[in-house]
């Protein structure tokens, strides 16, 4: 499986910058290794929801729904749905919210 997020570049490692101001979650994925690994930075500590959405609005997985500490994060997906399920080709949808609020949004493309 491959996961592409569409306007991510290359970029895959949260090493090369510090976590940013304001609580914003910054969010990549490493295409090359299964599962995908999703990294994301948190500056400061909150509630963390992850979720894999499809393009009609439902959710396919849930991969986080916690409090997460300040720093760097990383969950992983295993391009599974919540039954064990692979998920089609398509497209989806990472949904990330931190206290309730929307922080990201990023498109998913599962290309087997």
């Amino acid at each position: 499986m491959l996961v592409v997020l569409e306007g991510r570049g290359s970029r895959t490692a949260l090493d090369e910058a510090p976590a940013p101001s304001g609580q914003v979650l910054l969010c990549f994925a490493n295409p090359f290794a299964p599962p995908e690994a999703i990294r994301f930075a948190l500056d400061a500590p909150g509630r963390v929801e992850l979720r894999i959405v499809d393009v009609a609005g439902r959710v396919v997985r849930n991969l986080a729904d916690g409090m997460r500490p300040a720093g760097n994060h990383s969950v992983a997906w295993d391009g599974r749905d919540a039954r064990g399920a692979p998920v089609g080709q398509g497209v989806y949808v990472l949904d990330v919210t931190v206290d309730g609020r929307q922080k990201a949004r990023q498109k998913l493309i599962v290309i087997r």
